[in-house]
């Protein structure tokens, strides 16, 4: 498997975050679940947000995203991908 990390920056329109928020939500609970999450949350002033995965692959990865709610509802204004090398940590082989 292959770590990404994930740094989102999103829309200032509040109204677009909010109706997305619970679907969201609901998706990555169920990436979680699956293992491809491994830690998520927003910065602490609500503008974007930082998403580990553990995926096979970047296609896989890209995949994914495509199928969040904040992706395809509009919450992601901007999205930077960097594969990860994992050295210390709970992660780390």
């Amino acid at each position: 498997m292959a770590h990404y990390a994930v740094i989102w920056q999103y829309t200032e329109d509040q109204q677009v975050l909010n109706d997305a928020k619970a679907a969201h939500g609901v998706y990555l609970r169920e990436l979680v679940s699956r293992g491809k999450i491994r830690e998520a949350g927003p910065w602490q002033d609500g503008s974007g947000a930082l998403l580990i995965f553990d995926v096979g692959d970047e296609t896989e990865l890209k995949a994914l995203l495509e199928e969040d709610p904040y992706t395809s509802q509009g919450v992601v204004r901007q999205e930077q991908i960097f594969p990860w090398k994992v050295v210390i940590g709970p992660l780390a082989p």
